[in-house]
């Protein structure tokens, strides 16, 4: 990735790498996406965010009929449809993707859900009122620790009026 000469951070892919504390993402809705990384040094991949410690508020992501989001390689930890770690605030916000893989931590709304120690139950590892529906290739997603149809591997977050509807493909 280049961005007028510099280098990018590739560790955090996403259409937002971060969204720090204090930021707010609202409104945004994704239609007809393919994404595919794969080899080494990518840690975290969501479709929308990488890596949100702020908010994600009525938004969505949502992968073509065909299309899948793959997530693969050496070095691939969370991975998420939405978000792919979540140590914000994920709010009446959805995904609805035909496939994914991942590995380590990979969830439809997120790969990891996950609270600070440093913050509020009120402002971090939060989800409320939202959805994911698809499918998680498991076969594809080899050596995984954690497959969850919302979320892969939840921390100490609160998870409220959400809900998924997935299938695991063998």
């Amino acid at each position: 990735c280049q961005d007028r000469g510099s280098k990018c951070d590739a560790r955090e892919q996403g259409f937002f790498g971060r969204i720090g504390i204090g930021g707010l993402i609202k409104n945004i809705h994704i239609l007809g996406a393919n994404l595919t990384l794969s080899g080494s040094g990518i840690g975290t991949l969501g479709g929308l965010v990488a890596v949100n410690e702020g908010v994600v508020e009525q938004c969505s992501f949502t992968t073509g009929s065909n299309q899948k989001l793959s997530g693969n390689g050496i070095n691939n930890q969370y991975f998420g449809g939405l978000v792919g770690i979540n140590q914000g605030v994920i709010r009446q916000s959805r995904f609805y993707g035909s496939q994914i893989n991942g590995c380590v931590a990979t969830g439809l709304l997120t790969g990891i859900n996950q609270r600070l120690e440093t913050r509020s139950e009120l402002e971090s590892g939060l989800i409320i009122d939202s959805y994911a529906q698809g499918s998680i290739d498991i076969v594809n997603s080899q050596d995984c620790d954690f497959l969850g149809g919302l979320v892969g591997w939840n921390e100490y977050g609160n998870i409220t009026n959400s809900y998924a509807a997935v299938t695991f493909l063998d």
